[in-house]
């Protein structure tokens, strides 16, 4: 039995899948490393991969090879079609913060320039704005 780790690289519906895998199993943590974490990208080939390995199980689970290690590619890419979670990343813009949440990051702001200022103004503005904060979160 062969121990070395081996790389793999399909191409599926016009994507581009790579990864790993060591006697005969799928490190799922390889599949679709070569783009960074997160991204649109990898969000597109982790989705990709999954489908690759459901309907490669699929089609040879129906369609059994007479190849030397049909069996144990079969095996390897059934297993992963089962353990392989896409991660799916959503990036959209932040949404846009009320009156109160504006107030209390300004307070929270000019805290921070108070306790590294020697500046009356910004003490006395940083009062003023916590101030108003803390009535009308009171409401």
């Amino acid at each position: 039995m062969d121990t070395s780790v081996k790389g793999e690289y399909v191409q599926f519906r016009g994507q581009e899948i790579m990864f790993q895998h060591q006697m005969w199993r799928v490190n799922t943590k390889s599949v679709c490393s070569n783009y960074q974490q997160y991204s649109p990208e990898h969000t597109q080939c982790t989705t990709a991969a999954s489908e690759y390995f459901n309907e490669s199980c699929r089609y040879l689970s129906n369609n059994p090879s007479s190849e030397r290690f049909g069996k144990q590619i079969q095996s390897m890419l059934c297993a992963a079609s089962v353990s392989f979670q896409p991660t799916i990343a959503e990036i959209s813009s932040p949404k846009a913060k009320n009156d109160l949440e504006k107030l209390e990051s300004e307070c929270n702001q000019l805290i921070f320039q108070a306790s590294n200022s020697d500046d009356e103004s910004i003490a006395t503005q940083r009062d003023h704005v916590c101030e108003k904060f803390q009535k009308l979160s009171n409401k």
